[in-house]
C-alpha cells in the first residue's frame, strides 16, 4: 500500500500529469490503495500531511473538491487550500467509518464528475410597486395639453 502512495505522489510531481486522464486516476485501484494507506496512517498517528498529496494529484477543481470533501467526511476533518495545496485539520465532527470510496466515486461519476457545492439560497427581494402619480401633476404632460391653461 505504501508503494501505491509513492506512485500516486510521483504522478502528481511529474511532467506526465497533464497527459493523464483524471477520471481514470480517480477510479483506479492504485489510487484507492493509496487513499486507504493514508487514512490508516492518519487514524493511527494523527498525521494528516500525507492526505494533501492525494488531493494535489488533480488539476481539476471538481476532482479536488470531491476528494477533499470525501476525506473530510470520512475522517471528521476540515480542509482548506494553502500555498502548497490541500491542508487538513481536525474539526469537531466525528469520523464516518462506514463510508465507501468506491460507492462515492460511482455517485460522483453519475453526476458527470461535477462536485456538489452547497449553494446558499438567495432571498427574494419584494418588488416595490411604482409610485402612483396623478397625470395632472406629472412632468410628462405636454405644453398645450388639456388643463395646461394655454391654447
Amino acid at each position: 500500500m505504501k508503494d501505491s502512495y509513492k506512485q500516486i505522489v510521483a504522478l502528481g510531481k511529474g511532467t506526465v500529469r497533464t497527459l493523464l486522464d483524471e477520471k481514470k486516476v480517480l477510479m483506479s485501484y492504485l489510487y484507492s490503495q493509496a487513499l486507504t494507506h493514508c487514512i490508516e496512517h492518519s487514524e493511527k498517528h494523527g498525521d494528516y500531511t500525507l492526505l494533501g498529496a492525494l488531493v494535489n494529484v488533480f488539476e481539476s477543481r471538481d476532482f479536488k473538491l470531491f476528494v477533499s470533501a470525501w476525506i473530510c467526511e470520512r475522517l471528521g476533518l476540515t480542509s482548506k487550500m494553502g500555498p502548497v495545496g490541500a491542508v487538513f485539520a481536525r474539526s469537531g465532527k466525528p469520523p464516518n467509518t462506514h463510508m465507501s470510496f468506491k460507492v462515492s466515486v460511482e455517485e460522483f461519476a453519475g453526476a458527470k464528475f461535477k462536485a456538489k457545492v452547497p449553494v446558499k439560497p438567495v432571498a427574494k427581494k419584494e418588488k416595490k410597486a411604482p409610485k402612483r402619480v396623478d397625470m395632472l401633476d406629472s412632468w410628462a404632460r405636454l405644453p398645450g395639453s388639456f388643463g395646461h391653461g394655454k391654447r
